[in-house]
């Protein structure tokens, strides 16, 4: 159950992460196509990665305290990004191979293509409110096994209590029955097989008694005849 949990969990967030680095990587793509189209080349990006964080910034809407440091990217990218151009020549973005798995976004200008947006594939959580966010999903989906399960074995012990307490006091009564005690009685808490049964045991418990009196009744008429005579 948990880990059918786990995989649902972690397959919607990762889609959740997907889902929103694909709309930055559009939003990009257009900002760019439309600096691209006043500047009419991309010397405006040569040495100027802060550019292109800053209008990713624009597109955040983190808390003032939760903004990254200068020259840093937003936190609301949470994968490595690549600005490519027509030749996929990188203008913006890591040292490290784009990956030719990753998401790409092509910057049209007038219906021509003139570079790209490029991001790694989602592999792994990278911003750490994503991974606080896990962390704690984490955490408490295990309390939730947890307590169905401390709640399956209270279920299961008041169940069995409910079905052994009837036969119990059942038991005792016989014990009782069969040592002379014939005024013992099981009181029924049900109507099922075990409360019939209760039903059968008092009457039979009724029957000894009263045959006891009347063997005790039978012998004291003979002592008294005895006595007389």
């Amino acid at each position: 159950m948990h880990w059918a949990v786990r995989i649902s969990f972690e397959r919607g967030f990762i889609d959740y992460i997907k889902h929103g680095n694909e709309q930055r990587l559009q939003l990009l793509s257009d900002a760019l196509g439309e600096q691209y189209a006043q500047h009419g080349n991309w010397l405006f990006l040569r040495n100027n990665d802060r550019f292109v964080f800053q209008i990713l910034r624009s597109f955040e809407h983190d808390n003032s305290e939760d903004k990254p440091g200068p020259g840093m990217p937003p936190h609301g990218w949470r994968t490595q990004f690549w600005v490519v151009d027509q030749n996929n020549k990188v203008l913006v973005g890591p040292r490290a191979p784009i990956p030719p798995d990753g998401t790409r976004r092509p910057i049209l200008v007038n219906g021509a293509e003139v570079g790209a947006v490029i991001a790694s594939p989602v592999e792994r959580l990278t911003r750490n409110t994503d991974i606080n966010f896990d962390k704690q999903q984490r955490q408490t989906s295990w309390l939730i096994v947890a307590l169905a399960t401390l709640l399956a074995a209270l279920a299961t012990f008041l169940l069995a209590r409910g079905l052994l307490a009837p036969v119990k006091r059942l038991v005792d009564g016989t014990h009782k029955l069969a040592a002379g005690d014939f005024t013992t009685r099981v009181t029924p808490t049900s109507e099922d097989e075990l409360g019939k049964l209760a039903q059968d045991f008092n009457q039979l418990a009724s029957t000894l008694e009263k045959n006891q009196q009347m063997r005790r009744d039978f012998m004291a008429d003979i002592l008294t005849n005895c006595v007389r005579h």
